[in-house]
């Protein structure tokens, strides 16, 4: 947790390709392929806590998606 007790968010970006969605993950530096949209926030969790070697839990994610630019 940040010093505020606010845990860390990671904004991601998901957009539509051929095979399903890619998710882009800027502050680690990531691209991700998932087949369907259900599986980003575990997909994109899963490679941010390995990355970083944090808890899955240990943030929150913003998910933007480019098709309509909602969150």
């Amino acid at each position: 947790m940040s010093p505020a007790g606010h845990q860390r968010v990671y904004t991601v970006m998901v957009s539509r390709n051929r095979a399903g969605y890619l998710v882009h993950i800027p502050e680690i530096g990531r691209m991700l392929e998932v087949r369907a949209i259900d599986e980003v926030d575990f997909m994109t969790r899963d490679a941010i806590a390995t990355a970083l070697g944090i808890s899955e839990d240990a943030f929150e994610l913003k998910v933007i998606h480019a098709i309509d630019g909602t969150a």
